[in-house]
């Protein structure tokens, strides 16, 4: 029975994707960080054919869809073992038709997503169109690539995020800048990873084939850059009052680790209520032992960020005022 992705299918894919066996995330993969399981089709593969009396196998780790057509799932080194199309390592997954339209794939639920984190995924591919098995003209195959941000598996779901696509028969790498590639910020902690080939052959009885290679989702570092915002740094007191303290806001974008420190310099009237935080946390400035002279003191605040952080190491001024009257210092025109 051809699986298609139709309303009242769904629940039958969901219990499909169970039968697919997972492999372990990151085993011989180059790409650091990479988050994808069986990422170059190393892992195995495992029978797979809705159509009776057809050969047919999918990646460990991975589970096919159809939503038309009558595409077929090969292992690429079973099918053509003396001349394997892959870019990497030793295998890859075919997804072929004879001369018909279809549109299918592969996805892959991925878990350990922070949400509010941006993140990339992409994949190498090529395609050919052949007559009696030599390459005849244009692949006639879109692939493109998908994530779903809340970890759905139905493939026709409006919510999936679909980013660029390739057409041509050499390999498109992310090396080249051509691979299809998607990028978005993370509102889960699992979403799922569509690979979908679109065939459109223009002549029947001649095979169209998709390789896809290297599957790769990654969290994107986006470069930190420290904000300080502080209303109002200047304190105003009478000889040896009390003051309440100043709030010195540490604010970062990006995605990368981020830590502070403080440093006060003064004359012993002004304190830091913490030395060291980390992203969300401000410092409190706490003006204390008030001179009795009267004038203005000067001290400083420098805030240092680690390593890696734009604007990371900025001073902040922050004047005391020690007047006799604080009313005559606001309102210099009351009399």
């Amino acid at each position: 029975m051809i699986i298609r992705m139709r309303a009242a299918a769904v629940a039958f894919l969901v219990m499909l994707s169970g039968l697919f066996t997972p492999v372990p995330v990151g085993a011989d993969d180059p790409i650091p960080g990479n988050m994808v399981s069986n990422f170059s089709f190393e892992q195995g593969f495992q029978f797979y054919s809705p159509y009776p009396n057809e050969p047919g196998e999918v990646a460990n780790g991975w589970v096919p869809f159809i939503l038309s057509g009558r595409p077929t799932f090969r292992d690429t080194a079973a099918m053509s073992p003396s001349f394997v199309e892959k870019i990497h390592g030793a295998d890859s997954q075919t997804i072929w038709s004879w001369g018909n339209p279809f549109v299918a794939g592969i996805y892959q639920q991925v878990g350990g997503i922070v949400p509010g984190h941006t993140y990339t995924a992409w994949y190498a591919t090529s395609g050919a169109y052949l007559c009696n098995g030599v390459p005849c003209g244009p692949p006639g195959l879109d692939r493109t690539i998908g994530i779903d941000p809340y970890g759905g598996t139905d493939p026709a779901s409006p919510r999936i995020l679909w980013g660029s696509s390739y057409s041509g028969g050499p390999w498109a790498t992310i090396e080249q800048g051509n691979a299809p590639t998607v990028s978005f910020i993370a509102c889960n902690t699992w979403v799922t990873l569509f690979v979908k080939v679109s065939s459109t052959p223009t002549y029947p009885y001649q095979a169209y084939q998709a390789y896809v290679d290297a599957v790769a989702l990654v969290e994107t570092r986006v470069p930190n850059e420290m904000r300080l915002d502080v209303s109002n740094a200047t304190f105003l007191a009478m000889p040896e009052g009390t003051l309440f303290p100043k709030v010195l806001s540490i604010g970062v974008s990006g995605t990368g680790s981020f830590t502070w420190t403080a440093t006060v310099s003064s004359e012993g009237w002004l304190r830091a209520t913490q030395a060291s935080g980390t992203r969300g946390e401000a410092v409190r400035l706490v003006a204390e032992n008030v001179p009795s002279g009267f004038g203005m003191y000067q001290a400083q605040v420098r805030i240092v960020a680690s390593d890696g952080t734009s604007n990371g190491d900025q001073t902040v001024p922050v004047d005391l005022i020690v007047t006799p009257q604080i009313w005559q210092a606001l309102l210099p025109f009351v009399r």
